[in-house]
């Protein structure tokens, strides 16, 4: 048995080809690697990164256990599938956070002259708004689906939402 915890995510297009150029840039050969090892890689790349960089502690073995134990029963893994479901529906506009301090020694503070880089995108904050409204209302319906309650009014801002983030259907 190996060491670890097996799973399964879906990751967006956009993050699909930062696995890619993550490997790239350490300089792990692709060729003979599934893309499910090329995701692992990258994340264990980007978090020993991150480890190195101060941006996160050295996890004590000792804690593992401790620490894992919320998400090893099986109620959790249910609950975590529908609300991955639900996410999963945002499609490739959703948007992973990135770390606070990461900007790496090469970036400049924004300046006039050095405006902060913004994709051609960007969503406005209407549309980020709408996405987490949507994103909550996702949610509640996968919950609905159990018996939880789904009003016509959530019914109605959840068109409404949709009709804001997913502007051409």
């Amino acid at each position: 048995m190996k060491a670890g915890h097996v799973v399964t995510i879906r990751i967006n297009p956009r993050d699909c080809q930062s696995v890619l150029d993550v490997l790239d840039a350490a300089g792990v050969p692709r060729k003979a690697l599934s893309f499910a090892q090329c995701v692992s890689l990258s994340l264990g790349s980007l978090l020993e990164t991150a480890r190195r960089n101060g941006l996160i502690p050295e996890p004590d073995e000792f804690e593992y256990l401790n620490r894992m134990s919320e998400y090893m029963t099986p109620d959790r893994r249910r609950k975590s599938a529908r609300v991955a479901d639900a996410l999963h529906n945002l499609g490739g506009r959703l948007r992973s956070p990135a770390l606070v301090g990461a900007e790496g020694p090469s970036a400049a503070p924004p300046s006039p002259a050095n405006p902060p880089a913004v994709s051609e995108e960007e969503d406005s904050p209407e549309v980020r708004a709408a996405q987490e409204r949507l994103t909550q209302l996702l949610i509640k319906k996968e919950q609905a689906e159990d018996g939880g309650p789904w009003s016509q009014e959530d019914e109605r801002n959840f068109q409404q939402l949709y009709s804001i983030v997913y502007p051409n259907g």
